[in-house]
């Protein structure tokens, strides 16, 4: 849809229609919550690692306590199956876990034991 503004509207609107007839915006922000509980039990246990959970709905992600941590997490994550994306700062270092919009409570589970899984390797590692 490059310089076709109004191709672009047409398929945004389209896209926000079949969103909200489905009620994805409601789910994502459903699984997200549950993500975050997750996540949030995962801070108290990997302290040495994470500063804490960020984000709301599908863009969830933990923070981490330092640079370096993050991006062993980030080489460790495809190991532990899954695909992350970078985010924050240096001094904000976030490994972001976005959901899509159709996300079922199943994944949201799965997701979280790969994101255990690939923090036990992180620990494992730097001994934090």
């Amino acid at each position: 849809t490059f310089s076709r503004l109004r191709d672009a509207t047409t398929a945004a609107r389209k896209v926000l229609e079949i969103s909200q007839g489905n009620s994805l915006d409601k789910n994502v922000h459903l699984r997200g919550e549950d993500l975050q509980r997750n996540l949030g039990a995962m801070v108290s246990r990997y302290g040495g690692l994470l500063k804490g959970v960020v984000g709301m709905g599908g863009m969830t992600g933990v923070e981490f306590r330092d640079i370096d941590k993050l991006i062993m997490g980030m080489n460790l994550s495809p190991a532990a199956g899954m695909v992350v994306a970078k985010g924050g700062s240096p001094e904000h270092p976030v490994m972001r876990l976005p959901l899509q919009f159709d996300t079922d409570g199943a994944f949201v589970e799965r997701l979280s034991e790969c994101v255990e899984d690939m923090l036990e390797a992180v620990q494992a590692n730097t001994g934090a």
